[in-house]
């Protein structure tokens, strides 16, 4: 079946037409869904830049709580102006559970290591049995305070050993008396 002139040519105008149709009528119809396309993008970028940008104020939250349900447990290790007496109880406690003469030289006058705490010289002088000593060490080494032994001294006379202990202790301002 051949095409004559007259109807390839009534074809290529049909084509023509429909293609001039589907330009005119469709082509504005895809720009403004590409158009629409773009702006959601656009949006959904500015949705999510927000939202990162609003979860840097949660988790700097989250994590505040966090180190708050922490800071209790970090503030037990640190001694509270007042309780003086109750650390040199807790040492003759530990000297007398160990079978051990002892004597305690808080030093009063504090050194500031941070803000809000404070370092006290303590001075522990020991005599009795070197095991009695050497569970006394490690029952002070159980202690809920923070006390860093800064020098050790052991000397065996006659049948009984004298230690010096020299370390810090870490205290707390009183919050009430510092303004």
């Amino acid at each position: 079946m051949k095409f004559q002139n007259s109807e390839r040519i009534k074809f290529i105008c049909l084509i023509i037409i429909l293609i001039l149709v589907n330009l005119l009528i469709n082509r504005p119809y895809f720009s403004s869904l590409k158009k629409i396309n773009n702006e959601f993008i656009s949006e959904a970028d500015l949705l999510k830049t927000a939202y990162i940008s609003n979860q840097g104020p949660q988790q700097t939250l989250n994590k505040y709580q966090d180190i708050k349900k922490q800071l209790t447990a970090y503030e037990n290790i640190f001694l509270k102006e007042g309780q003086e007496l109750e650390l040199i109880k807790e040492l003759e406690t530990l000297a007398a559970n160990n079978n051990l003469i002892q004597t305690i030289n808080l030093n009063p006058s504090p050194q500031e290591a941070y803000e809000d705490i404070y370092k006290l010289d303590l001075r522990l002088d020991l005599m009795g049995d070197f095991f009695d000593m050497l569970n006394y060490l490690e029952d002070l080494n159980e202690l809920k305070y923070q006390l860093t032994v800064k020098m050790l001294n052991m000397d065996n006379k006659t049948n009984k050993v004298s230690m010096s202990l020299f370390a810090k202790t870490y205290w707390l301002y009183d919050e009430t008396k510092k303004n």
